[in-house]
């Protein structure tokens, strides 16, 4: 374990384009919460995770897979990007690794590999070809994060902050790692590839126009 990196995983989005709670959202039977965690787990024994009001952290305490984790609640209610800014400072690590909780497939070892990259910098994010960032599987420090002011996006909070950018082909991380999970369709995209362990070659034609 590294002990000056939190890992903080973001659960309390609105979920428009699925409805409902996206954590509880059942994947091969289990909550996509459960994979969130478990990849965390491989870097912290208490993950943080990031909900929008007690509500959802009452549901999600209820779960045998949050067991350690600690939960973070912004007092003013914010949610997305800005919310992560204003709970950076009930943080006590240096170092903050922020993910989603709809990346099954992330690779565990990202915070790590990213932890090798960051140098002086104030974050680094994994960046694809064309240009298109990845700012929630990317690793900040707490300092600058917290001294954001108000901001819209995670890509403005890449950018306020001066953020390194490394490639994905560089970390060595396959692409299935940022799939993330957003419409019912994926969900069924995803469910195929538990099945069949990887992306076949049609699937990572598709994923890369998206």
């Amino acid at each position: 374990m590294v002990h000056d990196i939190a890992v903080v995983i973001l659960a309390g989005g609105r979920s428009s384009r699925i409805g409902g709670f996206k954590p509880l959202l059942k994947l091969a039977g289990r909550p996509l919460i459960s994979y969130a965690l478990e990849i965390a787990r491989f870097t912290v024994s208490s993950p943080y995770i990031l909900v929008s009001n007690q509500e959802q952290a009452i549901i999600l305490k209820q779960l045998d897979c949050t067991e350690n984790a600690k939960f973070l609640t912004d007092p003013e209610g914010s949610i997305g990007p800005y919310s992560v800014v204003k709970s950076s400072s009930k943080i006590n690590e240096g170092l903050i690794f922020l993910m989603g909780c709809d990346t099954p497939f992330l690779d565990p070892r990202l915070p790590l590999i990213l932890l090798h990259h960051i140098d002086n910098s104030p974050a680094v994010v994994p960046i694809w070809p064309n240009g298109y960032l990845e700012p929630l599987a990317a690793l900040y420090r707490k300092k600058p994060l917290s001294e954001i002011n108000f901001i819209t996006s995670f890509r403005e909070i890449v950018a306020k902050i001066g953020a390194k950018t490394v490639g994905i082909e560089v970390l060595g991380v396959q692409s299935k790692s940022f799939f993330n999970i957003n419409t019912w369709s994926d969900l069924k995209k995803a469910e195929l590839m538990l099945k069949n362990h990887d992306l076949t070659i049609h699937e990572k034609a598709e994923y890369s126009k998206t």
